[in-house]
């Protein structure tokens, strides 16, 4: 029997029976049914929860505050309140574990609290930023309970938020992959060197191709001499980047989760590297992301807003491969301006694409290739073996910890 109905039946036997026991057991049954229709209509009224990110987007390996603030602003206690916030599967959360809940794709961070009249409360916490991605919150359910056990008040706010973890850069090492900024001195031979500008000799290095040799030099010296070029101040750069990992059908949307994340990181590095050696440069991709096309194009611009755009681009693109690298490769003649530089990197090996590499080095694009992985020596020697220069990219001992990304021709 409900307390409400209870009471009334109490209250009119006391008063029939004269039993002044009754009679206050009834008016206490009242007090409590009246105010649990209180708390139940009025639990959630005048609550307010906030969530305050400290930045809307962080490189890995670093954190993100969270402020989550609860305020009672009534007069009406709060017993307990909790506050299950949803966010994208894979975010880590210091202080609190992220939940599994039935929204496809999506965790809950719970929280819970006890309010007296007009009390407010901060709590801090803090993102780790250890998955390459974006991360979206909301929706918000608030559930109020009464100070009687049974009853309780629930009620879901939108308050939608995101924030990215962009790949790491580091800085390039190895032969030929210096980059210096425009001071009006002459730039060192570099990853972008334009073979238009002959800037002198230098001494042969063990894995100079066989045409870099001044032969002429060589015979009136007697020493081995290669020959260097200034980094091209003017041209463009393009980064492709093949996201497939594995081999086969890029349909079956199969990947390895490390080689995916080193690939970001070597394409993050190589932007970072052109971008302050004042080349323009770009990044297209064949990925899925947030954008309704199948590929990723960021055309090619100068300055460190480039290089943010860039890594929220990498941010955003899956680890699903959206179409054929080749079929990507192959349209980059009719969007590019020349003369400019594309560099692929891949981690995979290079059959199914060696044909448009040498058809994009056929159309007067400079044409340089990456290989990432257990297998880039191999795959660095068959594009070689095509006419388009390879190198090997290296970190080790792995992406998470690397402090450079090692280049070897």
């Amino acid at each position: 029997m409900p307390f409400g109905s209870l009471a009334v039946v109490l209250i009119a036997v006391g008063a029939l029976i004269h039993a002044p026991a009754l009679l206050v057991m009834g008016l206490v049954l009242a007090v409590v049914e009246v105010l649990r229709g209180l708390w139940h209509r009025r639990g959630l009224v005048g609550v307010r929860y906030e969530r305050t990110l400290g930045a809307k987007s962080a490189v890995w390996g670093d954190e993100i505050p969270l402020h989550l603030t609860i305020w009672n602003r009534k007069i009406l206690p709060l017993a307990w309140i909790t506050v299950d916030d949803h966010v994208t599967q894979g975010a880590t959360i210091r202080e609190r574990p992220v939940s599994d809940s039935e929204v496809i794709g999506m965790g809950v961070v719970r929280n819970g609290w006890t309010l007296g009249p007009y009390e407010r409360v901060i709590r801090e916490l803090h993102i780790v930023a250890d998955r390459r991605g974006r991360y979206r919150f909301g929706p918000v359910h608030l559930k109020a309970a009464d100070l009687f056990a049974g009853g309780s008040t629930s009620e879901e706010r939108p308050m939608p938020d995101a924030y990215l973890v962009v790949p790491r850069s580091v800085p390039l090492h190895g032969d030929r992959t210096r980059f210096k900024a425009s001071t009006g001195e002459r730039p060192a031979a570099g990853f972008l060197e334009d073979p238009a500008l002959f800037a002198g000799l230098r001494p042969y290095e063990p894995g100079d191709p066989m045409r870099r040799i001044h032969w002429k030099a060589a015979a009136r010296t007697g020493q081995i001499r290669s020959k260097r070029f200034d980094s091209s101040r003017e041209r463009e750069l393009l980064i492709a980047l093949d996201i497939q990992t594995l081999p086969g059908e890029h349909w079956r949307m199969l990947y390895d989760e490390d080689l995916v994340e080193a690939l970001c990181v070597a394409a993050s590095s190589v932007a970072r590297a052109a971008i302050i050696s004042g080349a323009a440069c770009g990044l297209v991709a064949a990925a899925y992301s947030e954008s309704p096309q199948w590929q990723l194009r960021l055309a090619p611009a100068r300055g460190p807003g480039q290089f943010l755009r860039i890594g929220e681009s990498l941010a955003r693109i899956s680890p699903y491969a959206s179409g054929p690298f080749e079929v990507l490769l192959a349209s980059l003649p009719r969007w590019l301006s020349r003369p400019a530089t594309v560099i692929s990197i891949s981690a995979r090996d290079p059959e199914p694409y060696l044909v448009a590499l040498r058809r994009l080095r056929a159309q007067g694009l400079l044409v340089r290739h990456v290989a990432i992985g257990p297998d880039a020596r191999a795959a660095r020697d068959r594009v070689a073996r095509v006419g388009v220069p390879a190198q090997v990219g290296r970190l080790a001992p792995d992406w998470q910890t690397s402090d450079a990304l090692e280049l070897a021709g």
